[in-house]
């Protein structure tokens, strides 16, 4: 962020956007580890070096409901391949991805490429990781 200031007479003014660009994150590949809950996560990522929310959304190559868990909480569900969310310098985001895209509960096995992006700043790309995630159900 560039930030001019200068003076008047009527006092010292500056001037400058916010600053939308976040430092590095960087999310962990998710892969499956529990095939009968169906549903994967990776570790926090804390966004950081902002002065104002900005928006970032997670946008799947393939099937599988996603969703983002902000400080620890899952924030409106999981939607059908992308998600976005607003974000505060402080806040704490992890992915969560479900494996369950029929609403029957039937086996599934989802895989592909997750591209981070703030949408805050024309899309630009924040991260990408690979994921995998399975459910099987138990008939039992």
């Amino acid at each position: 962020m560039s930030v001019v200031n200068f003076v008047s007479p009527f006092g010292t003014f500056s001037s400058g956007g916010a600053d939308v660009t976040p430092a590095a994150v960087n999310w962990a590949d998710i892969a499956v580890s529990d095939p009968g809950l169906g549903i994967e996560e990776n570790a926090d990522q804390t966004i950081s070096a902002i002065d104002a929310t900005i928006q970032i959304k997670v946008t799947l190559s393939g099937d599988g409901l996603v969703g983002w868990k902000k400080n620890g909480v899952l924030v409106g569900g999981r939607e059908f391949n992308s998600k976005t969310v607003a974000a505060n310098s402080g806040d704490a985001f992890r992915v969560s991805i479900s494996a369950i895209v029929d609403g029957f509960g039937t086996g599934a096995y989802v895989s592909g490429t997750a591209t981070v992006t703030n949408e805050s700043d024309g899309s630009a790309v924040l991260d990408t990781f690979n994921y995998a995630v399975q459910y099987i159900p138990d008939y039992s």
